[in-house]
């Protein structure tokens, strides 16, 4: 669910096929979602470390999402089985995220241990 600045509400949940129907519309284009998880995967297996996968797929990805979303107006909430994805348009309210839930996981290891 996109939702414009200020709205509030619950997120999209995708699950991790993504649209496994592909493009409802049919014809030409219709595997495009299916192409860019395979061209996705193959990337992302290429990536021997943690830092080449950040640096060759997941900034870039990242840079192109906040770029959409910015000029749209969009404000995101993306959530999968194990993953979320969100996009405020904030760079403090992205710095606050980030922290809580850097120690919502501190917290979670630190119980497990």
């Amino acid at each position: 669910m996109t939702r414009r600045s200020g709205q509030r509400g619950g997120g999209h949940r995708g699950g991790p096929g993504g649209n496994k129907g592909g493009n409802k519309g049919g014809g030409q284009g219709a595997d495009r979602p299916a192409d860019l998880r395979r061209l996705l995967l193959e990337r992302m297996e290429a990536c021997q470390t943690a830092e080449a996968l950040n640096d060759r797929v997941i900034m870039p990805f990242i840079q192109a999402f906040e770029d959409v979303c910015a000029a749209r107006g969009y404000v995101m909430n993306i959530y999968g089985d194990k993953s979320n994805l969100l996009f405020t348009g904030d760079e403090d309210a992205a710095e606050e995220i980030y922290a809580l839930i850097d120690g919502y996981l501190d917290a979670k290891a630190a119980a497990e241990e």
